[in-house]
């Protein structure tokens, strides 16, 4: 073989262990995604394993850890946690993870890391009125923080004591709620994680609430319907100088605000513009006659027919006559005649028989 074969036939092999030697040599760095998740309860200071890669309470922080490679150091300083996982043995059937401190003697150990340090100041860009009780703070930015301990809340205080929790990891616009009307604030900010708590950021610029101006009210009832109604009896006959009987009325529709009556009602009676009714006596003979009575409200009318007929007398009784009998005076066509004989009346004496 020639040295150039040579040459061509160890290149590749040579390059392969270089490789090697530099997969091994290299540092092994944690993986972009934590390999176990924590939450961390601000509150009772326990600390709990996620099973679902989040936190689900608000009064808990997520701390996000990584397994120590056996090539790579315990993470260790004051800027770096150590945690302690056990977990049964992989022949074992029912699998668990708990914290402790110390594993059993039959439990699998594993060593988590992660970096510890608090958010940075946050910076406020801009603070206005949302409302008469409410008030916008948007950031400027996130603080800076520790990817493994993500902020769990921030914490609004106004200057006049008021102090509010914004459980909003991604946005930088924070309300505050609950404020005085006509009322100036200025506020200031910070965030708290698993680690603790932010330094509290600069005062924003003052903001003065607006006034309180109550909603319009809105109708809470039904709108009024067009009236409607029937009248117990459509007409009417009667004599002269007796009172009607009339009707009465019915609604079935909207209220009624006032009645009218076409035509006018006739001599002797009288129609009521509150009620719809017709009564009186009539004191004139009239052929039948339809009324048109009408009722009216806000969302419209509705009209019903009345039929009117006045008729003459056919006799009327008079005083005791000359034969000692009742007089009975009649008449063919209409006339007023009392109790007394008149030249435009004629008259039948009914008298009992002489003894």
């Amino acid at each position: 073989m020639s040295r150039r074969g040579l040459r061509t036939y160890l290149l590749p092999s040579v390059l392969s262990v270089l490789a090697l030697l530099i997969s091994i040599l290299s540092p092994v760095s944690h993986a972009a995604t934590p390999l176990l998740v924590t939450c961390i309860n601000l509150q009772a200071g326990t600390e709990r394993i996620s099973h679902t890669g989040k936190c689900r309470y608000t009064r808990e922080a997520q701390a996000n850890w990584h397994k120590n490679q056996t090539d790579s150091p315990i993470a260790s300083g004051s800027s770096a946690k150590v945690i302690t996982i056990c977990s049964n043995k992989e022949s074992s059937p029912v699998s668990y993870q708990v914290i402790r401190s110390k594993c059993a003697k039959h439990q699998v150990t594993t060593i988590f890391s992660r970096s510890s340090s608090l958010p940075f100041k946050p910076v406020i860009a801009q603070a206005v009125a949302y409302g008469y009780d409410s008030s916008q703070i948007s950031l400027a930015q996130n603080p800076e923080m520790n990817p493994d301990a993500p902020i769990a809340f921030y914490t609004i205080t106004s200057s006049k004591g008021n102090t509010q929790r914004v459980y909003s990891w991604n946005d930088l616009s924070l309300v505050i709620t609950g404020l005085q009307a006509l009322t100036t604030y200025t506020f200031t900010v910070s965030a708290t994680t698993g680690d603790g708590t932010s330094p509290i950021s600069a005062a924003s610029l003052p903001v003065t609430t607006p006034a309180y101006v109550p909603p319009t009210p809105t109708s809470t009832t039904a709108p009024l319907a067009a009236p409607a109604f029937t009248l117990s009896s459509p007409s009417e006959t009667k004599t002269v100088n007796n009172a009607i009987t009339g009707y009465t009325i019915a609604s079935s529709g909207g209220t009624i605000a006032s009645y009218a009556i076409t035509p006018a009602a006739p001599a002797g009676l009288t129609f009521s513009t509150s009620t719809g009714l017709l009564s009186g006596t009539p004191t004139s003979i009239s052929s039948a006659t339809s009324y048109t009575i009408t009722a009216t409200n806000a969302s419209g009318s509705a009209t019903r027919t009345f039929t009117l007929t006045v008729v003459a007398i056919v006799y009327t009784v008079g005083d005791t006559g000359p034969g000692g009998g009742k007089i009975f005076y009649v008449a063919t066509t209409p006339f007023v005649c009392g109790p007394t004989r008149a030249a435009t009346c004629t008259y039948l004496e009914a008298a009992p028989p002489a003894l």
